[in-house]
This record gives C-alpha cells, sequence and structure tokens, in this order.
C-alpha cells in the first residue's frame, strides 16, 4: 500500500509563532486506511504522538516552545516498516513579537 506517498500535510497558519497553536492536517489519496493502525507524529521538537483512533489520526494539534524550523515527520504506528517512503513538512516557527520603543511613555493625568 502506498500510503505514505500519497499523503499530504498542511497547516492553516502562516507565519507560525511560537507559543501557538498548530492543527495540522493530513489527507491522501487513497481511501483505503485498512492497513493503518495508527500514525506516529514526530514533531520534530522532542514530542511524538502516536494515535490509533482512526477518528482522529489524520489531524493533530501541536504548540512549539521555540522559535526554528521543525521536521514534522508522520509515521506508520505499531512498528511497522514504512516501504512507501516517509513524508516530512518543514514547520517554520517564528518568535512573532513586536518591538516596542521604549521611549515612549504614558502618562495619567
Amino acid at each position: 500500500m502506498l500510503y505514505f506517498a500519497e499523503l499530504s500535510i498542511e497547516y492553516p497558519v502562516l507565519p507560525a509563532c511560537k507559543g501557538t497553536e498548530i492543527t495540522f492536517n493530513a489527507t491522501q489519496s487513497s481511501s483505503d486506511l485498512s492497513q493503518i493502525t495508527g500514525v506516529e507524529w514526530n514533531f520534530g521538537d522532542g514530542t511524538i504522538i502516536e494515535d490509533t483512533n482512526i477518528s482522529t489520526f489524520m489531524s493533530q494539534k501541536q504548540t512549539y516552545a521555540k522559535d526554528g524550523t521543525y521536521t514534522l515527520t508522520p509515521k506508520k504506528s505499531g512498528g511497522e516498516a514504512v516501504t512507501d517512503g516517509i513524508k516530512t513538512l518543514s514547520v517554520p516557527i517564528f518568535r512573532c513579537i513586536m518591538p516596542v520603543n521604549p521611549n515612549i511613555h504614558i502618562y495619567n493625568k
């Protein structure tokens, strides 16, 4: 089965900011999920989620604590060998902090 060869991963938030929850949605062109018992999501920051619930394993949420570029790698769970390749997604996470002018003061009258 070429499940991971047909897999695409999307996330709608651009730019993604540290400390903000991001929803990743995986889709694939084949509707046959019978050979997939679950998906292990490796978010590239040390967080690994193994989801065996067929109703949710195509969508995961993650909040990155630090800015940087992370490699998201989903794979079959349950120790199954992946023979058709693993799709990865490069996820840039930004600080998203607006600099403030320290010379601006607010005075109450």
